[in-house]
């Protein structure tokens, strides 16, 4: 089955290096992204008991991006679109009536991204960057309960102890803000 989940929040640093002569800047970003969904479901597909389950994951995107500045742009101002891709490093997390299936293996994945955006330099140094970037950031995990089974609402719901494999999948648009400083 599938878990939608929409508004994971992030963070993260990028270095960049201006192609001497060019309009090309090559990027690399580390991130941290995190999201989760909770909400009722049932045990099984064809249950009618539903019980509180918590589904997310935390992923590390390291990114290489060749950026292309789009020559309508003036020395404050400026407009460009990049395209890269990355590997990434995540674990999904999971808990059935509030009890929790760690994690038993992170996984990584490979993926592509393509991005626009806009950029305004304050004086030489300091600037401030907006960006849209669309990525397919993938990985497989995997999670396994430490219990035997689950108590809820005077029920006990058995599990099992063995590792149960997920694939995380986040295709999606990112906006990102970013301040930097030129050196």
């Amino acid at each position: 089955y599938s878990v939608e989940i929409e508004g994971s929040f992030g963070y993260g640093a990028e270095l960049r290096w201006a192609v001497p002569s060019t309009a090309v800047t090559i990027g690399l970003a580390v991130e941290y992204i995190e999201g989760s969904t909770s909400g009722l479901r049932p045990i099984t597909p064809s249950s009618l008991r539903l019980v509180p389950v918590t589904d997310g994951f935390t992923v590390v995107p390291v990114e290489l991006t060749a950026y292309l500045a789009i020559p309508v742009t003036g020395q404050a101002f400026g407009l460009f679109m990049g395209a890269g891709g990355g590997a990434y490093i995540g674990s999904r997390s999971y808990a059935l009536a509030g009890v929790e299936a760690p994690s038993t293996g992170t996984g990584t994945g490979f993926g592509i991204h393509v991005l626009g955006g806009a950029r305004y330099r304050f004086g030489d140094r300091i600037m401030l960057v907006a960006a849209m970037k669309f990525r397919d950031l993938q990985f497989e995990s995997s999670n396994a309960f430490t219990v035997p089974a689950v108590e809820y609402n005077g029920s006990v719901i058995p599990v099992s102890q063995e590792p149960f494999p997920s694939r995380v999948n986040t295709d999606g648009i990112v906006f990102q803000l970013c301040a930097g400083v030129a050196f």
